[in-house]
C-alpha cells in the first residue's frame, strides 16, 4: 500500500480562476489613478521651475555683464548712431525704417551676447522632455499601490493599463501610447511615442516662437532705436554721418572733440545704464512667466498634455453611456431647470 501510495500520480495544483472585474471598479480605479496624476505634477514642476530660476539668473548675470556695459559705452553709441543715420539715409523715405532695422541689430547683439551662451547651459526642449520622464516616474510609484488595494491581479492591472490611450499622434501607430507602455520599469527615454510627443511639442514652440525671451525684448529694442534716431536727427547727425561714409580722410573729429564726447556721455551713463536695466529686467520677467506657465509650447507643455490626457480618464462616461451635451437646451416641460 505504501509502494502503490507513492507511485500515485500527484493531483494538480488547483488552477485559480481570476473573476471578472465589474465596470464600476475599473472606473474607481481610473480616478485613482487621474488623482495620482495631479500628484505627480508637484514634482516635475518643481524641477522645471527650478531649471527656468536657474535660466533666469544665467541671462541676468550675462546682461549685466555683456550686454548692458557694451550698449553704454561710448563708441557702441557712436555707432549705434552712425547705424542709424545710415538706416535713414537708405530707408528711401521710410519713416519707420531705420528705427526697425536699429531695433532687429539690437535683438541680434542681445541674441549673441546673451541668450545664446545661456541656451549651451539650459535648453528649453531638454528641460521639457526631463520634466516629462520626472511626471511618468513619480506617477509609476504612487500608482504601485493601486491592484492590492482594489484586490486585482498584476495581470489584470497590466492588461487594463494597456487599455488606456494616452498619447495619441498617429499615423503610424508607433506614435501613440498606452499607459502600460509609458509607466513600464524601462523608462521612456527611448519610446517612440514619447519621444514624438516630444518633437510636436518642440515644433509648436518652434512655431509660437513669438513668445519667446528674444521677442520680448522688441518692445524694448524699439523704443531704444527710436530715441538714438530722434537724437541724431536733433543733432544733425545724418550729415556728418555722410562725411564720415563718403570718406574718412576728411573727418572732422579732433582728439579733443572725442575726449569731451567721452567726458560728457560718462556723465549721463550710469542713468542711462539703469534705464536700460530696468527695461530689460521687465522683459525677462515676462519672458520667464511666458516659458514657465504657457501650458501649450513651455517647459511645462508635456506635463500638461500627458496630465491632462491621463486626468481625463476619469471623465469618461461608462461603456454603453455618451458625454451629456452641456449645450444642450433644456426641456420646456421641467421649467428649465
Amino acid at each position: 500500500m505504501l509502494l502503490s501510495g507513492c507511485a500515485a500520480p500527484r493531483r494538480p495544483a488547483p488552477v485559480e480562476v481570476e473573476q471578472p472585474v465589474p465596470e464600476s471598479i475599473w472606473r474607481d480605479v481610473e480616478c485613482a489613478i487621474a488623482e495620482r496624476a495631479m500628484e505627480a505634477e508637484g514634482p516635475a514642476e518643481s524641477f522645471a521651475r527650478g531649471e527656468m530660476e536657474r535660466w533666469k539668473l544665467l541671462v541676468a548675470h550675462r546682461m549685466e555683464k555683456e550686454f548692458i556695459p557694451w550698449y553704454s559705452g561710448y563708441w557702441t553709441q557712436r555707432w549705434l548712431s552712425v547705424k542709424s543715420a545710415w538706416y535713414r539715409l537708405s530707408s528711401g523715405g521710410e519713416t519707420a525704417g531705420p528705427e526697425k532695422k536699429l531695433a532687429a541689430y539690437l535683438q541680434d547683439e542681445y541674441q549673441d551676447r546673451v541668450l545664446q551662451p545661456v541656451a549651451g547651459l539650459i535648453d528649453f526642449d531638454t528641460v521639457r522632455r526631463h520634466a516629462g520622464k520626472i511626471y511618468l516616474e513619480r506617477l509609476r510609484e504612487r500608482m504601485a499601490e493601486l491592484p492590492g488595494s482594489y484586490r486585482l491581479s498584476e495581470r489584470q492591472f497590466n492588461a487594463h493599463l494597456q487599455t488606456l490611450q494616452v498619447i495619441q499622434l498617429g499615423p503610424p501607430p508607433s506614435r501613440d501610447a498606452a499607459l502600460s507602455e509609458l509607466l513600464g520599469r524601462d523608462g521612456v527615454a527611448r519610446q517612440p511615442a514619447f519621444l514624438a510627443l516630444n518633437e510636436h511639442l518642440q515644433q509648436k514652440a518652434q512655431r509660437l516662437s513669438g513668445k519667446g525671451a528674444s521677442s520680448r525684448l522688441t518692445p524694448v529694442a524699439q523704443r531704444i532705436s527710436e530715441k538714438l534716431v530722434g537724437q541724431l536727427a536733433i543733432s544733425g547727425g545724418s550729415s556728418a554721418v555722410s562725411t564720415l561714409v563718403g570718406g574718412v580722410a576728411g573727418t572732422a573729429i579732433s582728439i579733443g572733440a572725442v575726449g569731451l564726447g567721452v567726458m560728457l556721455h560718462e556723465m549721463g551713463r550710469e542713468a542711462q545704464e539703469q534705464e536700460l536695466r530696468d527695461s530689460l529686467n521687465l522683459a525677462l520677467d515676462d519672458a520667464w512667466s511666458e516659458l514657465v506657465e504657457d501650458r501649450e509650447s513651455g517647459v511645462l507643455a508635456g506635463v500638461a498634455y500627458l496630465s491632462s490626457r491621463i486626468v481625463g480618464l476619469c471623465r469618461r462616461p461608462p461603456a454603453g453611456e455618451h458625454p451629456v451635451d452641456a449645450t444642450e437646451k433644456p426641456d420646456e416641460d421641467d421649467g428649465g431647470k
